[in-house]
Formats: structure tokens, sequence, C-alpha cells
């Protein structure tokens, strides 16, 4: 199930699945034409990526045109925790104390963001030279895939900019009190409900859209 919220200015949706990066080639030397071939690195797993970023930007989108003029991007990109963060024996699915909650491995975040960016061009916007800004983070979650906000409209105003660079900042504080509260707390990561964090994320960038407003 793909989550959406849009608005006047602003689009936002989660695309779930495992994010991959975009834009690398490989090339091999085919003898029966005599040069060398380019294709995709990220072969059928980036293709798979690419459509799902795709297919929830449609929805999230829903009857609109692409969006014209200034964009401002924000994508979270939530990776899968490998089994070595994971208690093993009588606690086993438990995370362990010190998981990492920040993604700092392969692949890099530019380019996981060029693949899901050029997913959505021509849907949510018409030209990604449009983009002008924004955030990439990289994060460890218990549900794959890819939180994506959208801002669009004209970038001086203050007020929009505050509560953008808010949102900037409360994935990372929101995941790791979630995973702190669910997973250290005990559950294990099947019985974890991936409803009970997105609910935590979202709580938390009301909070800090509320302390955006009071400041100005």
């Amino acid at each position: 199930m793909v989550s959406t919220q849009t608005g006047t200015n602003r689009v936002e949706f989660f695309v779930p699945g495992i994010p991959r990066p975009g834009g690398s080639k490989k090339g091999f030397y085919n003898a029966k034409i005599g040069r060398v071939m380019m294709t995709k690195a990220g072969g059928r797993r980036e293709e798979n990526w690419r459509q799902a970023v795709s297919f929830a930007a449609m929805q999230a989108m829903g009857d609109r045109e692409p969006l014209r003029g200034p964009i401002l991007l924000d994508v979270t990109f939530f990776m899968p925790r490998p089994k070595s963060h994971f208690r093993a024996g009588k606690h086993a699915g438990e995370l362990k104390p010190d998981a990492p909650s920040i993604h700092i491995s392969k692949p890099d975040r530019t380019k996981l963001l060029r693949g899901t960016e050029d997913a959505m061009k021509g849907i949510v916007w018409a030209d990604d030279s449009q983009v002008w800004g924004g955030s990439i983070t990289k994060l460890y979650g218990s549900r794959p895939g890819a939180k994506i906000l959208v801002i669009h409209g004209d970038a001086p105003e203050a007020k929009t900019h505050v509560q953008v660079m808010c949102e900037r900042t409360c994935p990372i504080v929101a995941i790791l009190e979630a995973e702190n509260r669910l997973l250290r707390g005990g559950l294990s990561r099947k019985t974890a409900r991936p409803h009970e964090i997105s609910d935590l994320y979202d709580a938390r960038k009301a909070e800090a859209a509320d302390a955006a407003k009071e400041k100005l």
C-alpha cells in the first residue's frame, strides 16, 4: 500500500521497496559488431524500483498535471537492516543495543536519488532542472522504502523555508525514537508494525511544523 498526502503546493508519499541506485552503466565488447555496448548496471532491480516510484508518484498526483516552476525535494531512504544488527538465540529478532540507525554504506545517497528523481520526471514535475534544492537522507528502517516530499512554489518565502528546514531534520529524530521504542523495547522485527513507526514520524513532523509557526 502506498500512502499519499497532497495539498495546494505540496505532494508527499511513501514508496515501499528496497531503494536502488540509478545512473550507473557498464560496458562490454560485442565481437559480432566490433564495438562496446553500454547497459544499465542496476539491471532489473533498478528498473523495478523506478517503476515503484513512478507508480506511487502517479497515485499521489492523481489527475494533476506535472508541476511547473520551482521544486524543493526532500527524500528519506529507509534501507533494510542486515541480520548482523539483530540478536540471536532466545532474543532472536530483537535489535542489538549498538545497532546503528544511520546508513553509511553503499549505495551512495546521490546515486539513490538519481534513479528516484528520474522516475518522477513527467509525473510530479515536467523537468529535473526545476528541482532547485532539498535534502537526501539514508537511514535503516523496519520498512524499506522512500519517504518523498515535494514542495512546489517560489523559493524565497520565509515561512515555507522554515517549515522545510524543520521537516528535513524531523525524519532522523522520528526514526531514531521509533526504533528505540519498538525494536529496543523488546518487539521483534516480525511483530513490529510499520504503521506505528509511520504514525510517530507524522506526529513528529506535525509538532515541528507547529513549533516553526510559533517562531514566525
